[in-house]
């Protein structure tokens, strides 16, 4: 989802620390799938989750500048992607 500002909410949530703002943008299903910079995918919602909890809880709030920000949606799916 974007803000109004244009800002991905993720980044925001990841910026600001919020692991429950962060856990809202995730289907808590098997079909989640998260890729972080230079790690393997990670697949289903207890792994994705775990994976932020780790991050969240390891202190320091990152802050990330994008590049090539793309928002797709098919219907009721929808993705985004962007260069870290």
């Amino acid at each position: 989802s974007v803000s109004p500002n244009g800002k991905l909410i993720a980044y925001q949530a990841l910026e600001g620390g919020d692991l429950a703002a962060m856990d809202a943008l995730w289907a808590e299903d098997d079909d989640a799938m998260c890729i972080h910079p230079g790690r393997s995918p990670l697949c289903g919602w207890d792994d994705v989750h775990r994976s932020w909890a780790a991050i969240f809880g390891a202190g320091g709030n990152p802050q990330i500048i994008l590049t090539e920000e793309r928002v797709t949606r098919r219907g009721d799916v929808g993705w985004v992607s962007a260069t870290e």
